[in-house]
């Protein structure tokens, strides 16, 4: 299937977005992400998306209930 019609494809069937959290490592250990963002010329984004917010609020909520009646 040429790339252009798989493409196509998944872009018609997608059906969940979702964030990942990622980490360079070093020969020293993990690269601090503003060194990271700095070699590659990118500005560090250090906003939370409200997607993500809105999970942990969630999360937090959930978890302050009792897990049994």
């Amino acid at each position: 299937m040429p790339t252009r019609a798989l493409i196509t494809l998944l872009a018609r069937k997608l059906c969940a977005a979702g964030y990942v959290k990622g980490a360079v490592v070093g020969k020293q250990g993990l690269v601090p992400n503003a060194q990271s963002c700095a070699l590659l010329g990118w500005e560090q984004d250090t906003r939370m998306p409200a997607p993500v917010a809105h999970w942990l609020a969630g999360e937090e909520a959930l978890m302050a209930q009792p897990w049994h009646a």
